[in-house]
C-alpha cells in the first residue's frame, strides 16, 4: 500500500505477467487501484486490489489507422465496458450487474462504486439467436434476423410459437450463466446485486424484459 508510484508500477507490471497471455511488451498496460470500499468486510490485509487493462499493440495500431484515415484526432482510447458504465450505470455505490448482449458473445460485469468488480464472458449472443430461428424455420440468416427484430418474444406472428422457442433456447443459456456469475459474486462478497442492466443489440430484443 505504501509503495511510491514508480515502485507500484514495477510491482503491478511484474504481477500482470501472470494474467496476460502475451509478453507485456506487446500490449499497452493500464491499471486502477480498486477503492477499499469494494473490499469492505473482507479480512484485513496489507494488499490492494488492482484492476488491470491490457490492449494489444496491433489493435491500437488498427484504431489509430482508422482515426488517421478519417482525418480525426483523438486524445485517448477507452475499452468498451468503461464507456458502457458511464452510459448505463447510474447507481454510484451498490453492485449492479451489466449484461451486454453482443452479436457473437455476451459480456457480464459486476460494477460497484463505478468500478468493474467482476467480469465474465459468455460465448453466445445475438447471432446464435438468429441461427436458432433460421434452423427452426428453415430460413436464411437474413430472414431470421428480420423475424428476430420484428417480433422478438412477442406472439403476434403465425410463426411466433416456434420463433419464441428458438429465442428462449439461447437466452436461457445466457441468463443461466449470468445467474451463476451473480451467485458467485454474492456468495464470495456477501453482497447483493441491486439491479441488472440489459444493453447491447441483443439486450433490446422486443419484449425481452
Amino acid at each position: 500500500k505504501s509503495a511510491d508510484p514508480a515502485q507500484q508500477r514495477t510491482i503491478i507490471e511484474l504481477e500482470a505477467r501472470k494474467y496476460i497471455p502475451v509478453p507485456v511488451s506487446e500490449v499497452q498496460l493500464d491499471w486502477f487501484i480498486v477503492p477499499e470500499a469494494i473490499s469492505e468486510g473482507a479480512p484485513a490485509t496489507d494488499k490492494v486490489k488492482v484492476l488491470i487493462v491490457a490492449v494489444h499493440n496491433d489493435e491500437l495500431a488498427l484504431l489509430e489507422g482508422v482515426v488517421r484515415g478519417a482525418a480525426l484526432a483523438t486524445s485517448f482510447y477507452e475499452i468498451e465496458i468503461f464507456s458502457t458504465i458511464r452510459s448505463v450505470v447510474s447507481e454510484p455505490v451498490k453492485p449492479v450487474l451489466v449484461l451486454d448482449i453482443g452479436a457473437s458473445a455476451t459480456k457480464v460485469y459486476v460494477v460497484e462504486h463505478g468500478v468493474v468488480a467482476l467480469s465474465h464472458n459468455i460465448t453466445q449472443g445475438g447471432q446464435d439467436v438468429t441461427r436458432s430461428i433460421a434452423t427452426a424455420h428453415g430460413l436464411s440468416i437474413a430472414s431470421a434476423e428480420t423475424l428476430k427484430k420484428e417480433h422478438g418474444f412477442s406472439s403476434t406472428s403465425s410463426a411466433a410459437g416456434y420463433e419464441r422457442q428458438a429465442i428462449e433456447l439461447v437466452f436461457s443459456r445466457i441468463f443461466g450463466e449470468a445467474k451463476r456469475v451473480i451467485t458467485q459474486y454474492e456468495t464470495g462478497n456477501q453482497k447483493t446485486i441491486s439491479a441488472i442492466v440489459l444493453t447491447g443489440g441483443g439486450g433490446v430484443t422486443k419484449e425481452l424484459g
